[in-house]
């Protein structure tokens, strides 16, 4: 077996059946399986995927999460690639025999690899960029309520000056889809289960890089990836998932950063905050979460 696909699906089944799709659609050259890892869905997935001859469906008893669910995946894949692919993605070409060839020809070490995603009006969305730093975070806080008085926001992602026509070496590559050998994962780890969802895909690929083995993007892959579209935009939701990603950002730098560093940033984090905790549009109960998240 040459590629496990492996696509984690959590109330997103039109998405996610478009996207396996697809896959069958778009793929040959490559043997492969497609290993579809359930959540716990309540919008019918499970009906429907569990009739699905076509892969292999583990459904769970709970939301995992986004990397304990690809861990399950991993322990089933039999391919000598496992590729972490997103629900909300489909593939507008042969992208599993590019990612493959170029693996299988590169004689060098090389991590995890992704491509150029699209939007959905298949413009060049975010798909790669730099580990965070810590001094880049409390920057970049100060600096955005500067930036949004003109309508912008102060952006750190996919530095367009690395782009280029052929492979170039990224920090880390998004994880909505990323190409990797199943013997890396097994040697130095897959997703840390600490993580329930956001910085994940960061943090693996800031081990794989220290161990010796960067992260690369392909511009030949077309990926189209409609991030955000299963997902109600919502005053609440919005909130829930900022706490998300500041919990996940937090442990990122709790497991890559010195001790002194992270306490440091913590402290100012904190301090930095207080003017979104007394006058942002939150209820009671939402800012007493989020204090307790700050001070944690």
């Amino acid at each position: 077996m040459d590629v496990s696909v492996i696509i984690v699906n959590y109330n997103t089944k039109q998405l996610t059946k478009d996207c396996i799709n697809s896959i069958i659609e778009k793929t040959t050259g490559v043997t492969y399986e497609i290993i579809l890892i359930d959540n716990a869905s309540t919008d019918g997935s499970v009906e429907l995927f569990s009739q699905n001859t076509n892969i292999r469906f583990l459904p769970q008893s709970q939301n995992l999460g986004f990397g304990k669910a690809n861990n399950v995946g991993i322990q089933a894949a039999k391919g000598k690639y496992v590729f972490f692919l997103n629900s909300d993605t489909y593939l507008c070409n042969n992208a599993l025999k590019l990612f493959f060839d170029f693996y299988e020809n590169c004689d060098k070490n090389i991590g995890a690899i992704g491509c150029l995603l699209k939007d959905k009006n298949l413009k060049r969305t975010h798909s790669f960029a730099d580990f965070p730093r810590i001094g880049q975070v409390l920057l970049a806080r100060f600096i955005n309520p500067l930036y949004k008085l003109f309508g912008n926001t102060y952006n750190t992602l996919d530095n367009d000056s690395l782009i280029k026509d052929t492979p170039f070496k990224v920090d880390y590559v998004t994880g909505a889809d990323i190409f990797i050998r199943k013997s890396l994962l097994d040697e130095y780890g897959a997703f840390d289960p600490e993580f329930f969802m956001y910085f994940e895909e960061t943090e693996m690929q800031h081990r794989l890089t220290k161990a010796g083995y960067p992260s690369y993007i392909l511009p030949t892959p077309e990926i189209v990836h409609l991030e955000g579209g299963s997902i109600k935009k919502t005053n609440k939701r919005n909130i829930r998932k900022m706490m998300m990603v500041q919990r996940s950002q937090f442990l990122y730098f709790k497991k890559t950063a010195s001790r002194f560093s992270y306490i440091l940033f913590r402290i100012m984090f904190f301090f930095m905050r207080i003017p979104f905790i007394l006058f942002a549009s939150l209820t009671k109960q939402e800012k007493k979460e989020y204090l307790r998240l700050l001070i944690s």
